[in-house]
């Protein structure tokens, strides 16, 4: 049986208010309903694939996406096989101080090429030419070939590891607000990114972190992008560019901490600055940061404007290296998660403790975390099982009491947890 010490103590965390500047989900088949000089939200200023001296980028919208096929060309490098493109000139209302751009991405690829498409966000003239100069350019990414698939690229860093063949959600959270921001990530927990930085999301994971800007402070309002490199096909669906602006959460969280303990225990605290309609926090527990498990729960205030602080202890932690993380429920159900802390108990942990020791042989007291789960053995040095009885006499305490006295000698105590098995000479006089 696992025991959690609950206290409570004293509780604000930012989330994002969204405006939608840009939405398609290419679900028509006509090139012609996406481009218009005075866009409205689903629509683009320009669209093209090019003829080159080679061969013919081609537009594809026949499979519910926006496909570019670039063929091989001279060398079969691609080269002077035209491009593919699309811009939206007219500036975004606002302009948005900080912009949240998200689209599914499939394709595939024959050869290996670095400067495939370019993804830019700034403040362009009205013209289809490719950015040449950086003060237009706040940020940009890539989207380049590695032979097979597609790789997410940081312009002038390097290729994220993940092949994308089949679709996968891209989330791309741009800060120019002169603050950090904070937003809701895909994975559904709360991140920040410094002013004029980004963070890229492959799927709920974030595969670039506080990229910094190209141009820090060129505003937001147009985007752009080129397919004009490599060979093979870049598709896109559901593209969606949102203006988003810090905002109050339910639960604004103020820290949250995991610290091991002299007894080998781990406390874990937290703190908010204020509540609303929040439900329970619940901590989870994993040994790799990736699985978690709930380990224990607490009742949220629900409202209130005032901080509370809160703590429970794992009397049962892992070995080693473990990590804790702040799962909170609004009372609509809504979750949110926050970036999770580590702790390494190392070898402070498993410290076993028999006295007395020497003993007289009548009874021998054991201390351990997590005692009263351990399976607990005793035996004479030659291996011979001595029988005796078993009492708590504490949380991290048993008494044990040999079914006859101890003749005088030296024999072997042995504790095993569900994690760590402890061996103690014990002296008898």
């Amino acid at each position: 049986m696992k025991t959690f010490t609950i206290l409570l103590l004293a509780l604000f965390s930012l989330s994002a208010s969204a405006q939608i500047l840009f939405s398609q989900n290419f679900s028509s088949t006509t090139q012609a309903d996406y481009v218009s000089a005075a866009p409205t939200t689903g629509q683009f200023t320009d669209l093209a694939a090019t003829t080159g001296a080679n061969g013919a980028t081609t537009l594809n919208l026949g499979n519910g996406k926006l496909e570019f096929t670039r063929p091989a060309g001279t060398s079969g490098n691609g080269s002077g096989v035209g491009q593919g493109r699309f811009n939206r000139l007219v500036d975004f209302p606002g302009p948005p101080t900080a912009i949240k751009v998200e689209f599914k991405l499939s394709g595939s690829s024959t050869i290996v090429d670095n400067t495939t498409s370019t993804f830019y966000l700034g403040d362009f003239p009205n013209n289809t030419a490719i950015p040449t100069n950086a003060t237009m350019v706040h940020s940009r990414i890539a989207i380049v070939t590695n032979g097979t698939g597609l790789l997410m690229r940081v312009v002038g860093g390097s290729n994220d590891s993940e092949v994308i063949t089949n679709e996968v959600a891209i989330t791309w959270v741009i800060n120019n607000s002169g603050q950090i921001l904070t937003y809701l990530a895909p994975n559904g927990s709360s991140e920040t990114v410094g002013n004029d930085k980004f963070d890229l999301w492959v799927g709920t994971r974030r595969a670039f972190e506080e990229i910094a800007a190209e141009s820090g402070g060129v505003p937001l309002n147009d985007m752009k992008f080129y397919f004009n490199g490599g060979v093979g096909t870049i598709a896109f669906d559901d593209l969606k560019v949102t203006g988003i602006v810090d905002d109050p959460l339910p639960v604004e969280l103020t820290y949250f901490r995991a610290q091991p303990t002299e007894a080998g225990h781990v406390r874990v605290q937290w703190a908010t600055a204020s509540e609303k309609n929040s439900h329970y926090f619940a901590i989870e527990r994993s040994a790799d940061a990736r699985t978690f498990t709930e380990v224990a729960r607490r009742d949220a205030a629900g409202t209130i404007q005032e901080s509370l602080r809160y703590e429970i202890t794992d009397t049962q932690p892992l070995p080693g290296t473990s990590y804790y993380r702040l799962r909170q429920v609004d009372l609509d159900g809504t979750a949110h998660l926050y970036r999770p802390v580590s702790v390494n108990l190392g070898g402070a942990r498993a410290q076993l403790n028999v006295f007395p020791n020497p003993s007289d042989g009548r009874q021998l007291l054991v201390r351990l975390a997590g005692a009263g789960d351990a399976t607990v053995s005793l035996r004479t040095i030659s291996g011979a099982a001595l029988a005796f009885w078993q009492s708590q006499s504490g949380a991290d305490e048993l008494a044990l009491t040999p079914n006859q006295p101890l003749a005088p000698g030296v024999y072997l105590l042995s504790v095993k947890t569900s994690h760590q098995t402890f061996n103690q000479k014990v002296v008898v006089e």
